[in-house]
């Protein structure tokens, strides 16, 4: 792994995940990627194409979007999916389970992570210390360790579970449609519209 992988990979031994369960994506690279004119058919309706940062979210989206489609390539039930930047809660591990234990019947994506603010480059770190995460976030309360979320909620793709259910749906969506808006809020939108906006019911990851 890169240097800047460090962080991420001490974040797992300090919490006792296998690493051998850990998989690194290489994100694609927004100053130098060049993808094939069949790939960029998906962004034909993107509402930011004059912007520009056009690149870096093409390819952020284009990140997540193929880390989706090698979930159904690869027939894998579950995975959890972190930005390298990722900070963990204490006792994030039992919470996990607990939430793939609990997971509702429609689940599609539980997004795990959250900032206090974030704008672009720019954001403030969730307090990881906090007992009420769910009258901040919460719309409605499923069960001990997920919620759905208020739709004004936005988790920035820092850190999701993404089921087998979810990476089918989203990869038949998206490929049939496009991707019209940036990352977040594509993905953000096509959860609420189907109402399976869920997340953790407690913030588990924020970024450093």
């Amino acid at each position: 792994f890169p240097s800047h992988d460090r962080p991420f990979l001490e974040q797992c031994k300090k919490h006792d995940i296998d690493q051998n369960v850990v998989e690194r994506f290489e994100a694609f690279d927004g100053k130098t990627h060049q993808f094939p004119q069949s790939t960029l058919k998906l962004f034909r309706n993107a509402d930011y194409l004059n912007y520009p940062y056009r690149s870096a979210v093409i390819c952020n989206q284009m990140s997540h979007f193929t880390i989706l489609e090698n979930m159904v390539k690869n027939n894998l039930d579950n995975i959890i999916v972190f930005q390298d930047d990722a900070k963990f809660k204490t006792g994030f591990v039992d919470y996990v389970n607990n939430i793939m234990n609990n997971l509702p019947e429609d689940a599609e994506m539980v997004n795990l992570g959250m900032h206090e603010y974030a704008v672009y480059s720019d954001f403030v770190p969730w307090n990881l210390d906090s007992k009420n995460d769910d009258a901040k976030i919460a719309q409605k309360i499923i069960n001990p360790y997920v919620v759905k979320l208020n739709h004004t909620c936005n988790p920035c793709t820092l850190a999701y579970i993404l089921t087998k259910r979810g990476a089918k749906n989203m990869s038949e969506y998206f490929n049939k449609y496009g991707l019209r808006k940036c990352t977040d809020h594509a993905i953000n939108d096509y959860l609420k519209e189907r109402d399976i906006f869920y997340g953790s019911r407690c913030i588990l990851v924020t970024s450093e």
